[in-house]
């Protein structure tokens, strides 16, 4: 379960940084 929720919080954190990089 801890796996699983730090894989997820990667993967969102990935995606937000990739976001937030593009509207900069």
């Amino acid at each position: 379960m801890m796996r699983a929720f730090l894989h997820g919080i990667n993967l969102l954190s990935a995606i937000l940084k990739k976001e937030g990089h593009e509207s900069r």
